[in-house]
């Protein structure tokens, strides 16, 4: 028994753990596991995208097309090796996933406190339920 908050993050945290298994299978395979790992993140942004009904940031691609080619100038010029290079660009993406995290995080602790049956299905996100793993059988790499 856990309180349902608890709960529901652990059944989260199981089911992104096989989403994550299941990439390290499929990329291992590729044997070009950090470029899969890139490929795999664009698609996840395009579907970030769709789920917000396909609106575009306010920002001009040609600006935005601008500021990363400014970007990719600045590493190439700073980076002493290509692995140094790589590192730059991985923690750049590392930052910038974590600012979508922290406001997808933001808005689902809003929904969970305000819409608690809706997410939770319980009135109160410190009532006491059992803990139940989904079946991630449907989940094929």
């Amino acid at each position: 028994m856990a309180q349902a908050w608890q709960a529901r993050a652990h059944q989260r945290q199981m089911l992104v753990e096989e989403f994550v298994r299941v990439i390290h299978e499929v990329g291992d395979e590729d044997g070009n596991f950090d470029l899969f790992v890139l490929e795999f993140l664009i698609a996840l942004l395009r579907a970030f995208k769709e789920r917000r009904e396909g609106k575009l940031s306010g920002i001009p691609r040609a600006k935005m097309f601008g500021m990363v080619e400014g970007f990719k100038k600045r590493i190439k010029s700073f980076g002493r090796t290509d692995a140094e290079r790589g590192l730059i660009l991985a923690q750049l993406a590392e930052k910038a996933l974590g600012m979508v995290i922290y406001k997808e995080d933001s808005g689902y602790r809003h929904d969970e406190l305000f819409n608690t049956k809706a997410v939770l299905g319980v009135e109160r996100a410190t009532d006491e339920i059992e803990i139940i793993d989904e079946d991630s059988a449907d989940i094929e790499p």
